[in-house]
């Protein structure tokens, strides 16, 4: 539980004893608006018999506002002081105490700078070869004993640096700059006879180690995961050149190695180099793999997982049917995410999970076996249209409505109708095409001529989820005469007569 509290000290008067004076101390949370007269009418908080007062129990983000008085032992008492207000935020106002160092410890290259703080605090260096400075090293990690290694120095050469203890910015409340130690020397080792040690083409079982000698020599690599090193390896290059190349392999991945070079020169001169180290690439490795089937019909499956390095994303699902299909994507991260195209309801899927690292290291696939829930959401329907056509003429017409539509997944497809303009049941349907698809077409045939007729189209799923749509209507087109009746009443238009006209 965290409690907050205040500190107060003032300035006792040259005539001040603590035997025969004493304090009143008076708060308010609000001192806008507040009469000499109002504030002396409050009530104490507290009482000191020295010029310092502390309280506890506040309030986070509050801002008490206090003023003082003075009391004789004869009750007199002095008018109030000015007001003096403070917050109370939780958060250091002073940096970390350094309670010992800072102190060096140099090699011809490197030097490690150690120091204590009285609290948990980060670690900065700032160091160069005057008192600008102009180069840092730090540690993100909190401790109360600091040690930050500085590379890359010249050797033989006087350095300055300067230490900073900062807490985290959630906890502070003062200015950087009076965090920094005093200005700090040192000096690094004279230059050994092996220099320019380089490290590179670190994979996960090997790395190549160059360095140069300050003259022809023969050169041995020391290596193991310790100091103690274990294992070793001579330079081929023979004992006249002053530029090695060693390749060391073997390794194991995930894992830090420390080596030594060693050299003696022609004149039988012995020579060393600092204790360096490397990390092997670290093999990636997948966990944590969860999956969720997403809601709504043709939604996929969601593959997430972790890994320990940033790789790339594949997921490979192989269905009863024995075909495999890939999705992958080609980002380098550490959490994932992959979602399939809609899989079959009710069956049984191999998923592998794997991806590959920046230098191309694919960690092992992760293959488990997911069966895919029972489908209970019925096809969507949308996007009914229609459209009419009529055979025959006369009264040997017969019409038809051509129904389409489409489904958010393969359904069968029916139509149910009735003749009218609306009704509530349907007493004829199309045979039901049971071929599963998600663009439909029907055509209902051997209607009447000029008539109305509603319908609804019917679909269902592969797991048989029925849906039905709404009541639509569709009115046919009119019959055509047929070419006797257009004679006659041609002969009726010219000879009408003859008909009684």
């Amino acid at each position: 539980k965290s409690e907050y509290g205040l500190a107060l000290a003032w300035k006792a008067p040259d005539n001040y004893d603590p035997n025969t004076f004493g304090h009143y101390i008076v708060r308010e949370t609000s001192a806008q608006g507040l009469s000499d007269a109002q504030w002396q009418a409050l009530t104490p908080v507290g009482t000191a018999s020295t010029p310092a007062y502390a309280e506890a129990n506040l309030t986070k983000g509050t801002t008490y506002y206090y003023r003082i008085s003075a009391v004789d032992n004869a009750g007199a008492e002095s008018p109030l002081s000015s007001v003096a207000s403070l917050t109370p935020t939780g958060k250091y106002i002073t940096p970390p105490t350094m309670v010992s160092g800072p102190g060096a410890t140099a090699t011809a290259t490197s030097a490690t700078i150690t120091w204590s703080t009285d609290r948990s605090s980060y670690s900065m260096v700032e160091y160069g070869k005057d008192s600008s400075y102009g180069l840092q090293n730090s540690s993100l990690q909190t401790a109360t004993s600091h040690s930050v290694t500085l590379y890359g120095l010249d050797p033989g050469t006087v350095y300055h640096y300067r230490v900073q203890s900062l807490d985290p910015s959630d906890l502070k409340d003062y200015n950087d700059s009076l965090a920094y130690s005093g200005d700090q020397t040192l000096s690094t080792q004279p230059p050994p006879g092996i220099s320019d040690v380089k490290i590179s083409d670190i994979t996960l079982s090997s790395a190549i180690v160059s360095w140069k000698t300050t003259s022809s020599s023969i050169s041995t690599i020391k290596y193991g995961k310790t100091s103690s090193y274990g294992s070793e390896l001579s330079d081929s290059s023979g004992s006249a050149v002053t530029t090695h190349t060693v390749r060391i392999s073997n390794l194991q991945d995930s894992s830090t190695y420390h080596f030594k070079i060693y050299g003696t020169d022609t004149d039988g001169n012995v020579m060393q180099s600092d204790d360096y180290n490397f990390d092997t690439l670290t093999f990636p490795k997948i966990s944590n793999i969860k999956y969720e089937e997403l809601s709504g019909n043709n939604a996929g499956l969601k593959v997430t997982w972790d890994s320990n390095v940033p790789t790339t994303s594949t997921v490979v699902y192989t269905g009863p049917d024995g075909h495999s299909q890939e999705v992958s994507k080609a980002d380098l991260v550490l959490s994932h995410e992959i979602v399939t195209p809609h899989l079959a309801d009710n069956s049984n899927y191999t998923i592998s999970v794997t991806g590959r690292d920046a230098y191309g290291n694919e960690a092992v696939p992760n293959s488990q076996a997911y069966k895919t829930a029972f489908d209970t959401t019925p096809p969507v329907i949308s996007g009914i249209t229609t459209e009419t056509s009529i055979s025959g003429f006369g009264t040997e017409a017969k019409s038809q409505i051509i129904v389409s539509w489409n489904t958010d997944e393969p359904a069968t497809s029916q139509v149910e109708y009735a003749k009218g303009v609306s009704g509530d049941t349907y007493g004829m349907s199309t045979k039901e095409d049971d071929s599963l698809t998600t663009s439909h077409v029907v055509v209902i045939s051997d209607l009447d001529p000029s008539s109305s007729y509603y319908f609804r189209v019917v679909s269902k799923d592969a797991s048989k989820n029925e849906a039905k749509s709404d009541e639509n209507s569709a009115l046919t087109e009119q019959a055509q005469s047929s070419i006797f009746d257009l004679v006659l009443k041609s002969f009726e238009s010219t000879l009408g007569w003859l008909f009684g006209g």
